[in-house]
């Protein structure tokens, strides 16, 4: 069986192209379960993010790489690619560290691909050697950023995000409660920002995030009514929201100076960037302000890439290594028990902790992760005496 992962992403393709396929997911998915069930792969995983797309699976003949190829090439204007076995690896390596993200080093892209591995259990598509992947790609990608020292450089999109709405004014407004959202919302209070709105479908989940920075809270049907008939306006607008179609057109427009579109695809109406009055930044022109980004960060940035390369070949030999045999049954045993941690943690962290700090979120993922490998450490060492039996 090989290691496959064909995709694309923002040095292949627009973000706003990406954003296209990724609002499709749940149709690339339900293929993906096709190609599983008619055995054209033993295993698959989609990681759609508004900067990539791509997928990961695990199949013996060229039938499964070129079916997802095939379903991938659908999209027009997205441009893809192939690694394979230890390139696949070592990209893979690179993704969870950070460095193939828009804004390089940055840490969201380790919570997006714990999602996406936890999607493809869910639905029977994690075969033996990608749950071994799971579990040894993200402990190396957080054992290589911590070496780096990207984690003390904490960048995102959402930072990036927050920066550009600061330059509209100081009555802002935050749509979103995910967490995008939530990161920039906290960026923006410890820049001093407190005339400040959150937005969201929910109420009671901006009222939650609102509450706990002394912000206050909007429903996202009160804020498109008001801001359409002009009872609401704010400096400036950050938009983090998933929709289908867009949500701001020309009638809300008014209500802004400026409106950053994080989401993805867009919610902003094309129509909305013809107007004089107000400024559009969206995903694409986020992309383009990284460089500099990137420059200020060079020396973490290029330790990280050392890092990388050293450690890839090890983290192939491991996976293929653990993926047969008893050490395969074992390290599915163990990961399942530190997935089933980790999932409940981020439900805990995304409702009732969702107000603690990404340094506290962090501390407490470490003594998760250490609590749960030790104890399913001593757990399996029981099994094998016992077997021994």
């Amino acid at each position: 069986m090989g290691l496959h992962v064909i995709g694309s992403h923002h040095r292949l393709t627009a973000p706003s192209e990406l954003g296209r396929v990724s609002a499709d997911q749940a149709a690339v998915f339900a293929q993906l379960l096709d190609l599983h069930r008619r055995g054209a792969i033993e295993g698959a995983i989609l990681l759609a993010t508004c900067n990539r797309v791509e997928v990961i699976i695990e199949a013996d003949a060229e039938e499964g790489p070129q079916a997802v190829a095939g379903l991938l090439s659908g999209y027009p204007g997205v441009a893809l690619e192939h690694h394979r076995d230890q390139a696949a690896s070592r990209f893979l390596l690179r993704v969870a560290t950070g460095l193939e993200s828009v804004v390089r080093g940055e840490e969201q892209i380790l919570g997006q691909l714990r999602d996406a591995f936890k999607t493809a259990e869910d639905h029977g598509l994690l075969s033996p050697r990608l749950r071994v992947l799971r579990q040894s790609l993200v402990a190396a990608a957080r054992d290589l950023r911590q070496r780096a020292g990207l984690v003390r450089c904490q960048v995102s999109v959402a930072s990036l995000a927050a920066r550009q709405l600061e330059a509209a004014g100081r009555r802002l407004a935050v749509v979103g409660a995910g967490e995008t959202g939530r990161l920039a919302i906290e960026a923006l209070v410890k820049r001093g920002f407190r005339d400040l709105c959150v937005v969201n479908r929910t109420l009671a989940r901006a009222q939650a995030l609102a509450d706990h920075h002394g912000l206050t809270a909007m429903s996202l049907e009160e804020f498109l009514d008001g801001t359409a008939t002009g009872r609401i306006a704010f400096d400036g607008v950050l938009l983090a929201v998933h929709s289908r179609s867009p949500l701001l057109g020309r009638a809300h427009a008014g209500a802004f100076r400026r409106i950053v579109d994080a989401s993805m695809p867009t919610v902003v109406d094309p129509a909305v960037r013809d107007l004089a009055s107000v400024e559009v930044i969206d995903l694409d022109s986020l992309a383009a302000l990284v460089q500099d980004e990137g420059e200020r960060r060079s020396a973490q940035l290029e330790l990280a890439e050392t890092l990388v390369d050293a450690r890839a070949r090890t983290l192939h030999d491991a996976v293929e290594q653990a993926a047969s045999g008893s050490t395969r049954r074992l390290a599915a045993i163990a990961d399942k028990h530190l997935e089933t941690a980790m999932q409940e943690l981020h439900t805990v962290l995304s409702t009732k902790l969702r107000h603690l700090s990404e340094s506290d979120r962090e501390q407490v993922r470490r003594v998760m992760v250490r609590t749960v490998r030790r104890t399913a450490h001593l757990h399996l060492t029981d099994v094998r005496e016992y077997s021994r039996t």
